[in-house]
């Protein structure tokens, strides 16, 4: 039993380092979108979750545009998703209203891997394109 907890522990400890290298490869993604702005802090936040704002995109819109690929992001955390208007945390933390209204919720597990972030960004950065022409 102890080999066991010694081992989950383990495993733990390389997923979570696993979730923060691919945080990163998001980050850096994300950071090359003209308009994107991250709202999660570098540090001391959750391995697994990284809040932007697209300037100039409802962040509903560009969740069903990413749902055509099968790419699911949310709007919010499952615990206020019936809520409506902007993030209360995002407004606590300082990010103005209509950028929080602007806020998708990227989420990512222990089985997410690279080629899913980077497939993710690039339906992202087409997606951004074609919605920036489309409400100019």
């Amino acid at each position: 039993m102890v080999k066991a907890l010694r081992m989950t522990f383990e495993k733990k400890e390389t997923g979570i380092r696993r979730l923060l290298d691919l945080r990163e490869r998001l980050r850096n993604g994300l950071n090359a979108i003209e308009g994107a702005v991250i709202h999660t802090p570098d540090d001391g936040a959750a391995p697994h979750i990284i809040n932007v704002s697209i300037k100039g995109i409802k962040a509903e819109v560009l969740v069903h545009a990413l749902e055509e690929n099968d790419i699911f992001v949310s709007t919010k955390s499952a615990c206020s998703s019936r809520d409506d208007g902007a993030s209360k945390v995002l407004l606590a933390m300082g990010v103005p209203e209509d950028e929080a209204k602007q806020a998708i919720r990227i989420s990512m597990g222990f089985v997410t891997t690279e080629e899913e972030i980077d497939n993710f960004l690039t339906a992202l950065n087409v997606h951004v394109k074609q919605l920036k022409m489309v409400m100019r």
